[in-house]
């Protein structure tokens, strides 16, 4: 059956009337002659519809407004440009919508995909009521697919319930350039699961108002690279350690995390974004409106490459706002912080030596700063101050960065930084321009400054200078 559209066509002799055809099944009609009553299985007549609409070259399954029973695997396994569709949105309510409800048990997936492209899944009440249920709901993963899958849709449905003991309600191994969204993930163990083992799941995008309630572990598992998610809310509940993005594999390089909520738990134990890939960013975010102890808002665990956090609004319900090692031996580096409002006990937790992270700009809501210096490859001593008087000499061997804090009464705050590793910007400031107030950096054989001379700085406000190596006469050289 074709559903016929219009559309004006312009030509250079005038307007004529074109009729497209988009062609659909519905579940109902004949050969196909679903109940959609709700008591009746109807697994073998939208199985047959998803089918035909397949060998059509792709097309529109609908599912009328009513309970469709589904006891098997719907499959889409294989399939291109086939879209399964309710007649009325369906988030957050079942009431006047298109139901599946699935009443299998066991682990075997309910709806599968692998190996599929461009299958899209609309205005759908999906949900399992058999407590016996433990696996999939929706199984998009590629397994032993020849090819990936992709261009994968879902958006205004409903997927589970507060009852569903489904161990993962959608599926993304070998999933690319997917998109979910406007959708509700209501309970289940995973709500959302990516990569599996060294595997892959790039360039999903999941945005739209998408919202994630009462999940006993996570609402999203193992992102994998380049995933966008936006301006979605995450609501934990009260059981198990919940996590809005958990990681097991840290293979999320790229993740973009922005403009989101998380709120509404009462666990303990918790974190709420935790990742591990390079680049990541966390952007604009509001952690907050939570209870329990020990809750960490953010997460880095391993060696991240880069990356930045910046403008979230974390409440003081969260005792840790930013965590940068995760109690992992490696370090994160390259990781700026910038313009964020922290009301936590701790607003930053293992800034480990020998990372380089900038923190600027942070504060309490109450406009207390908490931050406004750059931790320079660790901070080696805060009271290097060696020589007499407001004078400071800094023994740059064997050290990689250091911090001078103020010495003397004429000085306040921090006044300098060094660092002596090929490449690593020096930033120096002395307040003070009197010269007996000034900053020296004492020479040594192993040292980046001119050996057999002493090199006093003085009366610095701001000034940076490089190191080069490679340049005709090796020096520190000053940045214009």
């Amino acid at each position: 059956m074709t559903a016929p559209t219009t559309t004006n066509d312009e030509t250079g002799t005038g307007t004529s009337l074109r009729i497209l055809t988009v062609p659909y099944i519905m579940v109902t009609d004949s050969p196909y002659n679903a109940k959609v009553d709700g008591v009746s299985d109807d697994t073998a007549a939208v199985n047959a519809a998803l089918v035909a609409a397949n060998a059509n070259g792709g097309g529109e399954v609908i599912i009328p407004t009513g309970t469709c029973v589904i006891a098997g695997n719907l499959a889409f396994d294989g399939f291109n440009g086939v879209w399964l569709r309710g007649i009325t949105q369906a988030k957050n309510t079942a009431a006047g919508g298109s139901v599946l409800k699935f009443t299998g048990t066991g682990s075997a997936a309910f709806i599968t995909g692998s190996g599929s492209s461009g299958i899209r899944l609309s205005n759908l009440y999906i949900y399992s009521s058999n407590s016996g249920f433990t696996g999939t709901l929706i199984n998009m993963d590629r397994g032993t697919a020849t090819n990936d899958t992709n261009n994968f849709t879902i958006e205004d449905c409903t997927v589970g319930a507060n009852a569903d003991t489904s161990g993962i309600l959608l599926a993304l191994d070998k999933t690319i350039y997917s998109r979910v969204s406007r959708t509700a993930f209501v309970g289940g163990v995973v709500q959302i699961r990516g990569l599996l083992s060294t595997h892959y799941s790039n360039s999903i995008i999941i945005n739209g108002e998408c919202t994630f309630q009462n999940y006993t572990t996570a609402a999203i598992q193992d992102p994998g690279n380049s995933w966008l998610i936006n301006g979605n809310g995450f609501e934990a509940g009260a059981s198990g350690i919940q996590k809005a993005i958990k990681n097991t594999l840290y293979q999320d390089s790229g993740l973009t995390f922005i403009g989101n909520w998380i709120g509404d738990s009462t666990a303990n134990s918790q974190v709420f974004v935790e990742s591990g890939g390079n680049g990541v960013v966390v952007h604009g975010n509001l952690i907050g409106a939570v209870s329990g102890t020990s809750l960490t808002a953010i997460k880095l665990v391993g060696n991240i490459i880069g990356g930045s956090i910046s403008g979230n609004s974390i409440a003081t319900s969260a005792q840790t706002g930013i965590d940068f090692n995760g109690g992992v031996a490696t370090t994160s580096n390259g990781i700026f912080v910038t313009g964020n409002t922290i009301d936590s006990a701790t607003p930053f937790a293992n800034i480990t030596p020998g990372a380089y992270i900038v923190l600027k700009g942070n504060a309490t809501s109450s406009g207390v700063l908490l931050s406004t210096e750059s931790s320079v490859d660790g901070v080696v001593s805060t009271t290097l101050h060696t020589g007499a008087g407001n004078a400071e000499t800094v023994a740059t061997a064997g050290i990689g960065f250091a911090r001078c804090s103020a010495g003397g009464s004429a000085r306040t705050g921090w006044i300098m930084a060094v660092g002596t590793y090929d490449g690593q910007v020096v930033v120096v400031n002395n307040e003070d321009t009197t010269a007996a107030n000034s900053i020296t950096f004492d020479v040594v054989a192993t040292s980046h400054v001119a050996n057999g001379a002493t090199t006093v700085i003085n009366g610095l406000q701001a000034r940076r200078f490089i190191w080069s190596a490679h340049a005709a006469t090796p020096a520190w050289y000053e940045m214009k």
